[in-house]
């Protein structure tokens, strides 16, 4: 992503003779989106981990799959419990998949 900028800074702004202050705002505008997705992705991974250091999100997983739901309903059902609880619809599905794929592996 840093290559992709810098390539974009100097491709896009500098080459056609754009002030440096207006190349920085345009990059700026565009990096910021960014930052916010990592974040959502993080809070997913570490929600994920607090669950399952915390023997909830094993518990949490054998419970719903001896519930003998088909998988696809049974991470249905646990995505929009953490939806509701925790509210991101990203971080949901994150955490879904890191208490399910471990359950459903074994």
């Amino acid at each position: 992503m840093l290559l992709a900028c810098l390539l974009a800074i100097y491709g896009l702004g500098l080459s056609y003779g754009m002030n440096r202050e207006k190349v920085m705002e345009i990059c700026s505008a565009a990096i910021q989106p960014v930052g916010i997705i990592l974040l959502i992705t993080g809070a997913g991974g570490v929600f994920k981990q607090v669950l399952v250091n915390s023997d909830v999100g094993p518990v949490l997983g054998n419970a719903l799959m001896n519930t003998g739901l088909p998988i696809v309903l049974a991470c249905f059902v646990l995505v929009a419990a953490v939806r509701i609880i925790q509210g991101l619809a990203t971080v949901a599905c994150l955490t879904t998949i890191g208490l399910i794929l471990p359950v459903s592996v074994s």
